[in-house]
């Protein structure tokens, strides 16, 4: 990957700066996207060959020509990253197309009769034969032929990032769709958690390889944004659609995954208040049975290794504070916990003490317990950031709700994660400002499987004991698959670069406000100088690192033993 870099050039200390003088930023590059098409036949797209199909992907105008870095959702640029888009199709030859059938049908197995129910519910949404649910494919198993048959005979894609188009009626023998599934354990609870209709899966967490099954069956709730290429009743319908795919994964998968924005205080408290809405006032007893404070804290380790997390437990019964009977909601769908006003009731009370931010990084998790359904804000809801009055993209505490039947399901450390996540700077897979369209976006069905505890899904059980499936390909060890390591890298660089230009534009800015120029300061002009040529010497150590390359970047996160492992 090369990087445009600004010429360094020597400054005199009494020279007149401007931005041009400082600005590092934004880095570009090219991100090369390698499209493979498995039993897809052309002729679905009208298109005589590969050359023509890329140009009937390129004449709907869906595809962006370049993928920008993360942004929040009101379109305010976060990391100063750009991406050209190089897209190149591959049909692999016929006999590597027979060993994929082959090695994709060795993949089905009998469904593990702990989700066997999960299963069916999900085939009777379409009226399936119940007996197709009962040979299926487990997701990262599917990618693993993938992974495969790309190392094996297209070394030189291997470890890029790659689309995986197929279809997979073929490869179970013509007469049926495949069915892809995820499962694992709650760690809180042993409860198995599933999701079934995979058609779609992968990302950066697994080698940043994504297939797509363009002939499966998705939920039924993404049936309209994910249904069979098949159902689409025209060749233009379904150029737009595999377009749709691509151009999606490519952003929201491949460039902006999720946002972490370091932190660098090195003690962090997550003060976990418990408001127990129970008649009885057992919630306390209940929910510690079903809590691990360690996990919450091995969690973010994995996100900022070298701080010191300490977590505080705490019950709030409603007849000790009822004050805090304004910020609880009775409607017909549930309880409502109003996280706003509950935390500043609690605040008001000293529960919550603002003060320890003086100290060290505080984050408040406020938890609504009761034995009927309960929810944050409106109905459906389980947790919510609460956000800064005074800037709206900053989070000041985390809130959620859970009850008897949820908690011993799921458990409430996953659900600690996901808000506190989203208090350290976290943010959903499915949420985006899409620059391109300039448009809020959010492709909802595409990322709702990505394996991170800050999805919807329950894929991200999977991440919890993750095994490795590629070999000689960095090895993801990240717990629960907090965050996205190639994402990370980038931000982490980004951001401190970002912070070097802001405080040289306002140093600048001050001193001339006050009638001054750098020549009557020298010693300012002296340190300016040096963090200038500083940026510049960082950036060009970051560029000639193979950053597309985790088996031998060194960098933030991406080496075989790190920090963030």
């Amino acid at each position: 990957m090369v990087f445009s870099l600004l010429p360094m050039q020597a400054y005199g200390v009494e020279r007149v700066q401007q931005q041009e003088d400082f600005g590092v930023l934004p880095i570009e590059g090219e991100l090369e996207v390698n499209v493979f098409l498995y039993d897809i036949s052309l002729s679905w797209f009208q298109a005589r060959d590969l050359t023509h199909l890329h140009q009937l992907l390129r004449d709907t105008k869906v595809i962006r020509p370049s993928a920008k870095s993360q942004l929040y959702s009101k379109g305010r640029e976060f990391v100063p990253f750009e991406f050209e888009v190089s897209l190149r199709l591959f049909v692999p030859p016929t006999e590597v197309q027979q060993e994929y059938r082959s090695l994709l049908n060795s993949m089905v197995s009998k469904t593990p009769f702990q989700i066997a129910q999960q299963a069916v519910e999900f085939a009777s949404t379409y009226g399936m034969p119940l007996a197709w649910t009962d040979q299926t494919i487990r997701a990262r198993d599917a990618l693993y032929v993938f992974s495969y048959l790309t190392e094996k005979y297209f070394p030189e894609t291997a470890g890029k990032y790659a689309i995986f188009l197929f279809c997979g009626i073929p490869a179970m023998g013509g007469n049926r769709p495949a069915i892809y599934y995820t499962y694992g354990q709650s760690p809180d609870t042993g409860a198995y958690l599933a999701d079934f209709g995979l058609s779609i899966y992968g990302g950066a967490w697994w080698g940043r390889y994504f297939y797509v099954d363009l002939c499966s069956y998705p939920p039924q709730k993404f049936y309209q944004q994910l249904k069979p290429i098949f159902e689409y009743g025209t060749a233009t319908e379904r150029v737009y659609h595999v377009a749709q795919l691509i151009d999606i994964i490519i952003d929201m998968e491949f460039v902006k995954s999720l946002t972490y924005k370091p932190r660098y205080n090195v003690q962090t408290l997550f003060d976990v208040i418990v408001i127990d809405a129970t008649v009885a006032g057992v919630g306390y007893d209940i929910i510690v049975r079903y809590f691990d404070p360690e996990l919450l804290s091995k969690a973010f380790r994995t996100l900022v290794p070298y701080n010191f997390f300490t977590t505080r437990l705490r019950e709030v019964e409603l007849k000790d504070v009822p004050e805090l009977s304004q910020a609880i909601q009775y409607t017909p769908q549930g309880i409502l916990l109003l996280p706003e006003k509950a935390y500043d009731v609690l605040k008001r009370r000293g529960i919550i003490d603002e003060s320890i931010r003086e100290v060290m990084d505080y984050v408040p998790a406020i938890i609504l317990f009761t034995t009927t359904t309960s929810y944050v804000d409106e109905p459906g809801v389980l947790g919510a950031a609460i956000d800064r009055r005074d800037d709206p993209s900053l989070p000041l505490a985390a809130s959620g709700a859970t009850y008897y039947e949820e908690l011993i399901k799921s458990g409430l450390t996953a659900l600690l994660i996901h808000e506190i996540g989203h208090a350290l700077g976290l943010r959903h897979p499915h949420d985006d400002f899409d620059e391109y369209r300039n448009s809020k976006a959010s492709f909802f069905a595409l990322t709702y499987f990505t394996e991170t505890v800050m999805s919807y899904s329950r894929s991200w059980v999977v991440g919890f004991n993750r095994e490795e499936i590629f070999e000689e390909l960095y090895p993801i060890r990240t717990f629960w698959s907090i965050f996205d390591l190639d994402n990370v890298d980038r931000a982490v660089v980004c951001l401190l670069l970002h912070e070097y230009e802001q405080d040289y534009r306002e140093i600048i800015h001050s001193l001339s406000s006050a009638g001054l120029d750098l020549g009557e300061v020298p010693e300012i002009g002296e340190a300016l100088d040096l963090a200038r040529r500083y940026s510049l010497m960082a950036l060009e150590e970051f560029r000639d690192h193979n950053y597309f390359d985790r088996a031998s970047f060194k960098g933030l996160g991406a080496q075989l033993v790190s920090a963030f492992d």
